[in-house]
């Protein structure tokens, strides 16, 4: 039996941002007639709420806790592979979609891959922790 190891707090933690991101948008999308304005004032928000979280709460986070810090972890080809593969179907999804859902779906693609891009990370030196089991 095969038993994979995915990170989701860590993933949660550092996707954060771009999830509430993906909220508000799918909310203004649902509310309002989602126009490009108000997309670059989202867009907006999300830099300034980004930046925010990982210069003052992260930072801070990452001391106290450093296997979570992005510069200790790591994936293995496998985790990619999977990545690029998620892609590749969110691509070829958003190109049969319909023109006015194309902006709401890509962003919760990209939220969905990152969050499953960082889940599938682990610890540099834990890798036989992190392996497959037989």
């Amino acid at each position: 039996m095969i038993f994979l190891t995915f990170a989701w707090h860590y993933s949660l933690l550092k996707n954060l941002p771009i999830i509430l991101f993906g909220i508000a948008a799918s909310f203004c999308d649902l509310l309002f007639e989602f126009d490009w304005l108000q997309f670059v004032a989202l867009a907006t928000g999300l830099i300034v709420f980004s930046t925010f979280y990982y210069q003052i709460m992260m930072k801070s986070y990452y001391k106290r806790k450093p296997r979570n810090n992005p510069k200790n972890r790591t994936a293995s080809i496998s985790y990619t592979t999977l990545i690029v593969t998620i892609l590749i179907l969110a691509l070829i999804v958003v190109w049969f979609a319909p023109a006015q859902e194309i902006g709401i779906i890509s962003v919760w693609f990209l939220v969905i891959l990152l969050f499953t891009e960082d889940g599938f990370t682990y610890v540099d030196g834990d890798i036989e922790k992190h392996r497959f089991k037989r």
